[in-house]
């Protein structure tokens, strides 16, 4: 594994080429990392949580493994119960990427055979406190792809996320079934526990989850604006991260079920993942992941990074 790194006066940024993962976001003001990352390579090759990767051709959960495509049924494994999450054995999270420091910028790249054959591509670009990140793919044949980034942040020294102020740009979320898959309903977050659209604290809002909805989230929110725009903003008592994404839609996760340093650890860190509604592709009249070779992916995810002054 080799690790590459994007510096300046304000921030350094460490992304390694197993699953083109995020490693480290140190600020120097500040003196710490605000990402969760493990301590050796091998911790990184035994990873169950996806940390900090890219994940792809299809983040998020896949109903059964299954979808059509050019009515071709095509048939993934199920590594998530009866579902398939985040591609599992085509997933991108563990292939090794070919890295290059270019321009300032770091790219990374590789091809896939299967499940489609496609040519990938992730750029990494470093500006003051502001990092972003592209997500290029390009496919021979139609392919469903979706793609997102995995980081999980933790922007302060304390155990847990629960105080963190949050602020989603989002007037719907997707509800789902038992299994994780949504129901194909859209719900407003108005009057919820996912109604983000003030600033509130993980605690707070958790407060009025209903009993048979306990624990954290891993929750599909739809963006209100489509095009390059506001996401999420997430606050700390010193630090201000606001996400902005070209993604239809993000995955809220709070690491409910996470499993850190050897034991079961709960809001560990925060995830905001960009990305379209899980099963759309199952789903035909949510937005469809599916692109070409004319028509390739793109997607691009800035995550803007403020001290806040005392």
């Amino acid at each position: 594994m080799q690790s590459y790194i994007l510096e300046n006066e304000k921030m350094r940024v460490t992304v390694m080429d197993y699953g083109a993962r995020i490693t480290e976001i140190y600020h120097k003001s500040l003196s710490r990392n605000l990402v969760l990352s493990y301590a050796t390579s091998d911790a990184y090759r035994k990873d169950v949580n996806y940390l900090c990767a890219t994940i792809g051709p299809n983040a998020n959960r896949l109903a059964q493994g299954v979808f059509f495509l050019e009515g071709k049924k095509h048939q993934w494994e199920t590594n998530d119960g009866k579902n398939n999450l985040h591609s599992g054995k085509y997933g991108l999270d563990h292939v090794v990427w070919k890295g290059a420091v270019e321009e300032k910028r770091l790219h990374f790249f590789t091809t896939q055979e299967k499940p489609f054959l496609c040519a990938y591509e992730a750029v990494f670009t470093l500006e003051g406190e502001s990092l972003s990140v592209e997500y290029f793919a390009e496919p021979e044949e139609p392919a469903m792809l979706n793609l997102t980034n995995h980081t999980y942040f933790r922007l302060d020294a304390k155990k847990n996320v629960l105080d963190y102020s949050l602020q989603l740009y989002a007037d719907f979320y997707t509800p789902f079934e038992e299994n994780g898959i949504p129901t194909g309903e859209v719900r407003r977050v108005e009057d919820s526990c996912f109604d983000f659209r003030k600033a509130r604290t993980l605690r707070v809002a958790l407060t009025e989850k209903p009993k048979e909805h306990d624990g954290g989230y891993d929750h599909n929110f739809i963006c209100k604006t489509a095009g390059f725009s506001p996401m999420a903003v997430i606050s700390t008592d010193d630090l201000t991260l606001r996400i902005s994404s070209t993604a239809p839609a993000f995955q809220l996760y709070t690491a409910d079920n996470f499993m850190w340093q050897g034991k079961h650890s709960p809001f560990a860190a925060i995830c905001i993942e960009p990305q379209y509604i899980p099963n759309s592709i199952n789903i035909p009249y949510f937005a469809q992941p599916v692109y070409t070779k004319a028509h390739p992916f793109y997607q691009k995810n800035v995550y803007a990074f403020e001290q806040e002054t005392q």
